[in-house]
């Protein structure tokens, strides 16, 4: 592995994080209120209002989610003073981390807004972006770190999700640093991982489990990478043992609230079966599978369930109906697993989340508002024209590279392939969540969380081809790229 140590060009680091910044600036401006995946953010706000008010981890409903409904976009509780509709329900379709960072935003800044964490998730994403220049500096040198930063600093689905007011960012500004600090102990202290790392390490994952609750399994993961590396099994359960043990006593308080309050063990969000029922509408199926929320809901009233959603009940009823249906046609749960393979890796961010930028300089979007001719609109707007094209070219040059990224990482997995040891330590993480997610729910957002690997990777590639075609540094050795 290379000894690079940090550039001695700190300017050059400084301006693809000020990069970072004005990107996901540029997508706050843009889509600080827009109408994405409500349905958790409203959720999170009304568990964050109460707990502001003292009520404890329960959720007092109002109408606030049928008006971000109707209105197609994310209104702040601030402004929202509906009434309470129904009885008052404890928290337990999602984990209570995102509305604690809320919650405490609100208390700090004295207004219950969106925007105060989103500033705080942008800052945090930038930082992370130096992070990552760190670890793939640590593992690379300094070429593959600055290209990693560069890449995470123009990643697009990444910039979106970093602004978007959700907690699926906070589970990279989690793993990012928990992946740096494994990764430098390993450089720093070769088989050894002292103790302090293990309980660093146990309580990033102790923070993640309350944000998504998705991290339970993770230890595995990465105590397996770390076996493969330190080649020491003593290590690797030690690691094991103590980020596992750190989660524990994270988790128990939840645990047992749960325990107390619907008299069930339940370790995270009680969302199995619904994930693998609806996941099973992927593809066509028979049995009236639909991957929507809402509509799932009405076909369980439909046929008689009468408790309520997200409950401990409702997966239960949901995960009957799954198993059922997969004992009777394996196959069609076999097409799934194969679609969500499919999204999981080569297809990583079907949405589109560059495009938009380009939408309000249509004539489309003109003529709504103006009603002119086209010949108007460009006559009037000509500069439109010239964004519109400039946003279009950035889209294809993005969607190419997007289209590549699994592939590119690929090529720099086997071009480092004498490293494949510490390659597999920093795969664990994307490969952790596609274990977990592929074989019952999976969406974009689950997998972007955790790419960055893929981008430390994919430069290796990237920065290999450069020099080969440029003939630049043609006194490199081959050590300098790992083959």
């Amino acid at each position: 592995m290379s000894q690079n140590k940090p550039t001695s060009k700190p300017y050059i680091i400084i301006l693809i994080l000020l990069l970072a910044l004005a990107v996901r600036l540029v997508y706050l401006k843009a889509f600080h209120n827009e109408y994405f995946f409500v349905g958790l953010v409203c959720v999170e706000a009304e568990l964050a209002k109460s707990l502001i008010e003292g009520r404890g981890h329960v959720i007092y409903p109002t109408s606030y989610c049928n008006s971000l409904n109707e209105k197609k976009k994310l209104i702040d509780i601030e402004d929202f003073h509906g009434k309470i509709i129904g009885k008052p329900q404890p928290i337990i379709q999602d984990m209570p981390g995102y509305a604690y960072l809320l919650a405490f935003t609100w208390k700090i800044f004295g207004e219950k807004r969106y925007i105060y964490i989103q500033i705080i998730q942008v800052l945090l994403d930038v930082f992370c972006c130096y992070l990552l220049f760190r670890l793939a500096t640590l593992l690379y040198g300094v070429r593959v770190g600055m290209l990693s930063a560069f890449l995470y600093a123009t990643y697009f689905p990444q910039a979106r999700l970093a602004v978007a007011a959700l907690r699926d960012i906070w589970s990279t500004l989690v793993l990012i640093p928990l992946m740096f600090l494994i990764v430098r102990e390993i450089k720093k202290y070769g088989i050894r991982i002292s103790l302090p790392t293990y309980l660093a390490a146990g309580v990033l994952l102790g923070v993640d489990y309350y944000i998504r609750g998705s991290s339970i399994l993770l230890p595995v993961f990465l105590s397996a990478g770390i076996l493969l590396v330190t080649k020491s099994l003593k290590k690797s359960i030690c690691a094991f043992a103590v980020m596992t043990l750190v989660m524990i006593v994270f988790m128990s308080p939840w645990i047992y609230r749960n325990y107390r309050v619907f008299n069930h063990l339940i370790l995270t969000r009680p969302v199995m079966g619904q994930g693998l029922w609806e996941g099973l509408g992927l593809v066509k199926n028979p049995f009236g599978a639909v991957l929507d929320d809402g509509i799932t809901w009405k076909q369980a009233v439909g046929e008689g369930y009468r408790g309520g959603y997200g409950t401990y009940e409702y997966n239960k009823f949901l995960m009957k109906k799954a198993i059922t249906a997969i004992k009777e046609h394996p196959d069609i749960y076999f097409k799934a697993i194969a679609l969500r393979t499919l999204y999981g890796t080569v297809l990583l961010c079907p949405n589109n989340y560059l495009y938009k930028f380009g939408q309000k300089y249509t004539y489309t979007e003109y003529k709504k508002k103006h009603n002119k001719s086209r010949m108007e609109f460009i006559k009037e707007k000509p500069h439109f024209f010239l964004i519109r094209l400039f946003v279009f070219i950035l889209y294809m040059i993005y969607k190419v590279f997007e289209r590549l990224l699994f592939f590119l990482m690929l090529a720099g997995f086997f071009l480092s392939l004498r490293h494949w040891r510490i390659n597999l330590l920093v795969l664990s993480v994307p490969i952790y969540y596609l274990a977990t997610t592929i074989p019952t729910h999976l969406e974009p957002r689950y997998i972007l969380i955790s790419t960055f690997p893929y981008l430390i990777l994919s430069s290796i590639f990237i920065i290999y081809i450069y020099i080969k075609l440029f003939r630049v540094d043609t006194n490199i050795s081959k050590e300098s790229f790992y083959l």
